[in-house]
């Protein structure tokens, strides 16, 4: 006995299953056209019939540019793959939709992925899970948003350098830690000199940082004054060092010269740290404790930028009660930065045309956002961050290392 379903002679009456995993992984951060053509296409391909970015374009009312960004976008998050039968033409592709109940983000769809771009680098193979990760870890680190422009320039970062994203976290990490910058081009100067390095790990980077680290060298000089160069700096052996050279403002060769008059004394490290703090208090100086200036400006510029992103905060706050539709703008801004740095490291071949359809679609967006703000009788930068010193973004530091100008005026204050 055979058994047989009968099947509709009209395929717009059947169903077509979506799987969860789209619905639950790509729905939520996916560009709301992007969807549309996916699941457009899908339905289509479950009865194999034949499609044209152009028709899909004329039937959702989308243009063929927005059609090619959305298989680009899926592409790189390995939700379809383009088969080109003719290689050497990139506009002409068949689109395979990949089952996403095997593992969209197997190392099997990675691999399948570098042989179709032939680029097998970092960002090439970066999931979308691991690169909304990365993101997260950013702004975790930096304690605010990542910038609207910084999205893209992580992207290069990921496709330029032979580095991981846990270097670029790293790259972050150092900065704040420092005290300095944490604007991406800023960043990349870092990522940039690591990868010239080949330090491809966290453990490399840590070891390097260490062995060049100016304050780090210093330390071993004094450690080799006192006679202990073969053992580890101590915390209170740090904090002294650090107040003698911060909030003293002695230099290393003072110090230096010191440490060798104690020659032949016992406990030379007891000896150089109360002759050093006896002649600063003779000659008028107010000793703090160890380190607490250098504390206390930390938390003085801490302070600061924490004032001026809370200000911001409730301009923008005041800017989406008054037009809801700024509001909107902002968020489709910030998916199509988050598409930009997929198409970026996607490794295709065309990912530069892409991207520059991307970034003209982004400037619309900003151009209306600017007319809305304007409108609503607000200035265009009425959102921005203003720092107090707009030169070191309230950071004491300038981009070559040097103290601010700001940072002598906040010793008066502290």
């Amino acid at each position: 006995m055979d058994f047989k379903r009968e099947k509709s002679k009209n395929y717009f009456l059947d169903d077509t299953p979506v799987p969860n995993i789209f619905i639950a992984e790509y729905l939520p951060d996916a560009p709301g056209n992007h969807v549309k053509v996916y699941l457009y296409a899908f339905m289509y391909s479950g009865i194999n019939h034949i499609l044209s970015n152009e028709s899909i374009a004329k039937n959702l009312g989308l243009s063929v540019e927005d059609v090619s960004a959305a298989w680009t976008y899926f592409e790189k998050y390995r939700a379809i793959r383009k088969i080109y039968p003719d290689p050497d033409d990139k506009l002409r592709y068949n689109v395979i939709f990949i089952d996403l109940k095997s593992g969209v983000f197997s190392n099997a769809g990675d691999a399948a992925a570098e042989k179709q771009t032939g680029k097998a680098a970092y960002g090439a193979g970066l999931g979308h899970a691991a690169l909304k990760e990365l993101f997260r870890e950013i702004e975790r680190i930096t304690g605010k948003p990542i910038p609207g422009g910084d999205y893209q320039k992580i992207g290069f970062m990921l496709e330029d350098y032979d580095v991981g994203p846990e270097i670029i976290a790293c790259a972050y990490r150092y900065c704040v830690k420092k005290g300095k910058r944490f604007g991406a081009s800023y960043v990349e100067g870092i990522v940039r000199d690591w990868d010239e390095r080949n330090l491809r790990t966290e453990e490399a980077v840590t070891e390097y940082l260490e062995r060049c680290d100016l304050r780090y060298g210093q330390y071993k000089q004094i450690m080799k004054a006192l006679g202990l160069g073969s053992s580890s700096v101590t915390d209170a052996e740090r904090s002294a060092f650090d107040l003698w050279l911060d909030d003293m403002g002695m230099s290393l060769e003072s110090i230096l010269d010191v440490c060798r008059k104690a020659a032949g004394k016992n406990n030379k490290f007891a000896y150089v740290k109360k002759i050093i703090e006896s002649d600063f208090e003779k000659s008028g100086g107010n000793l703090p404790s160890a380190a607490s200036g250098k504390t206390n400006r930390k938390r003085f510029y801490e302070t600061r930028r924490l004032d001026s992103e809370n200000s911001a905060k409730s301009r923008v706050a005041e800017v989406y009660a008054r037009c809801p539709e700024i509001k909107i703008l902002d968020k489709e801004i910030s998916d199509l930065n988050m598409e930009l740095v997929g198409v970026m490291i996607s490794g295709a071949d065309n990912r530069k045309d892409a991207a520059t359809q991307i970034k003209s679609r982004a400037e619309k967006k900003a151009a209306e956002r600017d007319a809305l703000m304007e409108k609503s009788g607000f200035p265009i930068n009425y959102t921005d961050i203003l720092y107090h010193c707009p030169l070191c973004k309230d950071t004491g530091i300038l981009d070559n290392g040097v103290s601010c100008s700001c940072f002598k005026i906040s010793e008066k204050t502290m």
